[in-house]
């Protein structure tokens, strides 16, 4: 109830179970910091050879996505070249993401996203929404 109360609040409403679901893709994701990498090349090397479907260089670090089986065997590969993990889990990653240009919509958009964060009922979302 109260997630349908805070889509409600920013003009939007639950769909039916599922009826999004064709947007996205279930995901091994990890993600690394570039401070723990000492040699990037070499890495994605290793990484592509355990099974890694895709790697983003991002600002703050590396994404790296698999296949959801595939995921503990890849925590594994990284864990071995003692390179800390800041996040490792299966996530609904969009098939494609939508560009938000107009600011007044980012806006309503990260004011949903906040309001989303700190309620304790809500354990996880995801978006297709590319801020």
């Amino acid at each position: 109830s109260s997630l349908r109360s805070i889509l409600t609040k920013h003009q939007g409403n639950l769909g039916s179970s599922g009826s999004v679901m064709w947007m996205f893709d279930k995901k091994g994701v990890i993600r690394i910091l570039k401070n723990n990498i000492t040699n990037k090349d070499e890495l994605e090397l290793k990484l592509i050879d355990a099974g890694a479907e895709d790697i983003i260089e991002e600002e703050e670090g590396f994404t790296i996505y698999t296949k959801p089986e595939e995921l503990p065997q890849m925590k594994k590969t990284i864990e071995t070249e003692k390179i800390p993990l800041a996040s490792a889990e299966i996530e609904l990653v969009p098939k494609n993401k939508i560009k938000i240009e107009n600011e007044s919509t980012k806006k309503k958009i990260n004011q949903l996203f906040e309001e989303l964060e700190t309620n304790d009922d809500i354990n996880n979302y995801f978006t297709n929404a590319d801020l």
